[in-house]
């Protein structure tokens, strides 16, 4: 089952994922990115993703699983 998260909840996650990314000195293009990988990492959902900002932000928070799709 599902459960909508808290919006403010996971703004104030993905403001601090996107934080700690920028302390180890990698900057994800989108902010947004970031918002989407709280909810995976939430949701305990392996992100599909054509985006290399997944690979940087998994870098820094062990916690996201993702599946790459072949360009």
């Amino acid at each position: 089952m599902l459960v909508e998260p808290d919006a403010r909840t996971a703004a104030r996650a993905a403001a601090h994922l996107y934080a700690r990314c920028r302390w180890a000195g990698v900057t994800p293009r989108s902010a947004d990115d970031c918002l989407i990988a709280v909810h995976a990492i939430d949701g305990r959902m392996p992100l599909l993703h054509r985006d290399r900002d997944f690979v940087l932000i998994a870098g820094i928070e062990p916690k996201l699983t993702f599946v790459p799709v072949a360009q």
